[in-house]
């Protein structure tokens, strides 16, 4: 029993040291920054690839927009710089630098990646990644049209919480209907904002939580937690978001008999602890 203590000691001291030597590899190699044009950059030293992100986060059918490659750059930066924080503090545990640790492998890899912005004629998700071919997931990226994987589509219409561009004017008439005086002075239309729709705040969060999603972390797993949720509820700031439940987010995500190698003994925990309900009402809110 002390062997076996000493030596997943020494394997959580060599995971630190690697996950901290690619970090900063990461960030070093990010330096070399080629903004081609509004529908193209790339980190060459990392094989990142941007493409059409010219309206990255927010599209406003109204406005020129030509900033988006610069803004999803710093997302990915700092999306990156946080988790890192997040995840090498006193708290984090073996599970969580296993799983950080593979991320960090797959940016490093010489393998394409590509992060790509769409503006979608209907509002469904605000982004998707892909799933490695030959995974039982991996009818997502034809469903979602992907690109080769690793990538990640972002969708600008819905993150900035606008109508969807098939809108149309029967659509817009019923909105005024069901909305009477509510917004009598908004307007309405395809590709502007709804206020009834969610609009994401913190954008790094939703970069960062799509590349969490390359190394096989999904969501609705029934035989362990949502890592991608929980990371990104624990470690970034949300606006309108209570303290409590961020709070929660941490317990969950720092507690480690509920990420327990032992399948057996991670569901018992997990089922005693009613930790998947707990879980449920934090998604819940973080939802709202």
């Amino acid at each position: 029993m002390k062997l076996k203590n000493i030596l997943l000691f020494l394997l959580l001291i060599t995971i630190n040291v690697s996950a901290n030597e690619k970090f900063d590899k990461i960030i070093n190699k990010a330096e070399y920054f080629e903004n081609i044009d509004t529908n193209l950059a790339k980190l060459p030293k990392l094989n990142i690839r941007i493409e059409n992100c010219y309206s990255f986060p927010y599209f406003h059918i109204n406005e020129i927009q030509t900033k988006g490659n610069v803004k999803i750059y710093n997302d990915f930066l700092n999306g990156l710089k946080t988790a890192n924080k997040c995840f090498s503090n006193s708290r984090s545990h073996n599970e969580i630098k296993i799983k950080y640790n593979e991320l960090l492998t797959i940016l490093l890899n010489n393998q394409e990646k590509i992060l790509k912005c769409i503006i979608p004629q209907s509002n469904s998700v605000y982004a998707v990644a892909s799933v490695r071919p030959g995974h039982k997931k991996d009818w997502v990226n034809d469903f979602f049209g992907l690109p080769t994987h690793p990538s990640i589509l972002f969708h600008t219409n819905t993150i900035a919480g606008n109508f969807p561009l098939s809108m149309s004017e029967k659509d817009i008439n019923e909105k005024r209907k069901e909305w009477g005086t509510k917004y009598k002075d908004l307007q309405i239309g395809p590709g502007l904002r709804n206020p009834d729709y969610t609009k994401i705040q913190n954008t790094s969060a939703l970069v960062f939580h799509e590349m969490f999603h390359w190394p096989e972390n999904f969501h609705n797993d029934k035989k362990s937690l949502d890592i991608v949720k929980l990371s990104e509820f624990c470690c970034f700031d949300n606006p309108g978001h209570s303290q409590n439940f961020r709070d929660a987010a941490c317990n969950m995500l720092y507690d480690k008999k509920a990420w327990q190698p032992d399948l057996y003994k991670r569901l018992k925990y997990i089922k005693e602890n009613k930790i998947f309900k707990k879980f449920k009402e934090i998604n819940k809110h973080f939802d709202d």
